[in-house]
């Protein structure tokens, strides 16, 4: 057990971390969940969308809403991110999970590339897009 605890320590970093909370939580593993999410906020933008995309939402927002996150390092990478992560995930996420996932605790710009996408996302899911007074950024 020692041995794979070190072994775990040496080997969790960002191009690991997502790979690492998959199985954390298959095996209810909750510290070590909690670290690899922390992994994984604090390099969000590094981490390979390949990567990022095979999270599932409930696991993708724990990463967002971790308090490790920081969504004023770069606001752009991290609305492009999100965008291609709904695009890879547009199945399972539902109306809560988007808002969710793109709130502004979260994301604090939408990015002008993206705009369409997400205003097409919402209209998918039902939301009243006439009502949202996010501002482009």
């Amino acid at each position: 057990f020692d041995s794979a605890t070190r072994f775990l320590q040496m080997d969790l970093r960002k191009e690991t971390a997502v790979t690492y909370l998959q199985q954390a939580e298959i095996y209810k593993q909750k510290k070590l969940a909690e670290v690899c999410a922390r992994v994984c906020a604090e390099s969000f933008t590094q981490i390979k969308m390949t990567s990022l995309s095979t999270l599932e939402p409930h696991l993708m927002k724990k990463v967002l809403h971790s308090k490790y996150f920081r969504p004023d390092i770069d606001s752009r990478a991290i609305c492009a991110k999100i965008a291609s992560y709904c695009r890879c995930q547009d199945k399972s996420i539902s109306t809560k999970m988007f808002l969710s996932l793109t709130s502004e605790n979260v994301m604090q710009n939408i990015c002008e590339e993206e705009a369409l996408f997400f205003i097409q996302f919402m209209v998918v899911l039902g939301i009243d897009v006439s009502c949202d007074n996010r501002k482009a950024g």
